[in-house]
């Protein structure tokens, strides 16, 4: 590389970066539309992936709703299509690449799908002594290795069209680690990874991709929890916040944003003295059983 060529690339990036300023500045970020797509989003039987559904279809677009709960994941689809919205139901086991293959075949009978949200998730809540190796491996095929496979599915038909986008849920979990949480964390710092690498393979196109960090959300995936600082977040401040990013094009949203840039910058410089602390104090009996709706106890 030659001198004219990295003060090239020097101004390229002054100048997005002073683009990034002015728009933070004013507030005014360009956005796209969103409008004609063919939309998949998992875990769409309820909670955020119902609210994801129910936005992309209002601002214009075809749905393809999947989840593992059939008759409620059908009832979501329903109550779209009594409001006039175009939507599909498919029924898939995440865990299972057989299942996500058939997921793949099924849905390309009805459209070709532009966007994939992979939203479906889960917590299990327990510390990691207390977990078993399968419920890890549940975990991690559900957080993780689902967001893989479901990809892999639909990014050809992207590439041929060289139009797309992929939207992966992740967790504020992944970036701050919390106890009893270790299987999340884990898969979602991975999901983030996995969000990052693929948009750095993939930034010769046109498809983009983002992944959405949120903070404890108001689900069945959570019971009982009050956060002094931020509260918990509504699905629908949630999926609003998030969709609001991927038209102004960002590649990670952190929901609450504030809270995370503040939470960062006090864990970056956090004395080691107070960390050792920090992983020295013991959890407390039932500290996290708020987490998991249960499903530790469904897998064991």
């Amino acid at each position: 590389m030659g001198v004219l060529d990295v003060l090239s690339l020097l101004l390229f990036v002054l100048y997005y970066y002073v683009r990034e300023v002015f728009y933070f500045i004013l507030r005014n970020r360009p956005m796209k539309d969103i409008k004609g797509e063919h939309v998949l989003v998992t875990g769409s039987a309820q909670g955020i992936g119902a609210v994801f559904a129910l936005k992309f279809a209002e601002l214009g677009n075809t749905v393809h709703c999947v989840d593992v709960s059939e008759e409620l994941n059908k009832a979501t689809v329903q109550s779209l299509l009594d409001k006039g919205y175009k939507a599909y139901a498919y029924t898939c086991d995440l865990t299972k690449p057989e299942s996500i293959e058939q997921l793949g075949r099924d849905v390309k009978v009805n459209g070709t799908v532009t966007y994939v949200v992979n939203n479906a998730g889960v917590a299990l809540g327990r510390p990691f002594t207390e977990i078993t190796g399968t419920q890890i491996e549940y975990v991690l095929k559900i957080n993780l290795l689902a967001q893989f496979l479901v990809v892999k599915q639909f990014l050809p038909d992207m590439i041929a069209m060289n139009h797309g986008h992929i939207i992966n849920i992740a967790s504020l979990a992944a970036v701050f680690p919390t106890k009893a949480l270790v299987d999340y964390c884990a898969s979602k710092a991975g999901s983030v990874m996995f969000t990052d690498a693929l948009g750095l393979e993939l930034a010769h196109t046109a498809i983009k991709t983002t992944v959405v960090c949120p903070f404890f959300v108001n689900t069945g995936m959570i019971k009982g929890i009050e956060h002094l600082i931020t509260g918990v977040i509504e699905p629908e401040d949630l999926v609003d916040q998030a969709i609001k990013g991927v038209r102004e094009g960002k590649n990670k949203i952190y929901v609450p944003r504030t809270f995370a840039y503040i939470l960062s910058l006090i864990k970056d410089l956090m004395p080691g003295e107070v960390r050792d602390r920090m992983r020295g104090l013991k959890l407390k009996d039932g500290e996290m059983n708020y987490i998991g709706q249960g499903t530790a106890d469904k897998i064991k």
